[in-house]
C-alpha cells in the first residue's frame, strides 16, 4: 500500500500528482508512448526493506527489417537507445 502511494515520485511525474499527469498528456504528442520509464526497485524482508527509483536510461528494441518493396521480412534487427540528461551524462 505504501509503495502504491510513493509512485510515481514527483521526481518522474511531477506535484501535484494529478495535476502533473493532466499537463504532461495535453503537452507531449499523441503518438508518444514513454513506455516503461520508471518504477520502485528494491527488495522487502521481514527485518528491513530498501527501494530506490530505478529510471531506464536505455532501451533495446528489436524491430521487422523491409525488404525493397517495403513488405517486411523475416529478419529482425536489434536497436539500443541510450538516454541522457537528469545527471545520467
Amino acid at each position: 500500500f505504501l509503495l502504491q502511494k510513493m509512485h510515481p515520485t514527483p521526481a518522474v511525474n511531477g506535484y501535484p500528482s494529478k495535476e502533473a499527469m493532466q499537463f504532461i498528456r495535453q503537452r507531449e504528442a499523441i503518438a508518444f508512448d514513454r513506455g516503461y520509464y520508471a518504477g520502485p526497485f528494491g527488495y522487502v524482508s521481514r527485518n528491513d526493506a530498501e527501494i530506490v527509483v530505478a529510471i531506464r536510461s536505455g532501451l533495446v528494441s528489436t524491430e521487422r527489417t523491409l525488404d525493397e518493396s517495403g513488405m517486411p521480412t523475416n529478419v529482425r534487427t536489434k536497436s539500443l537507445s541510450v538516454f541522457a540528461g537528469a545527471g545520467i551524462v
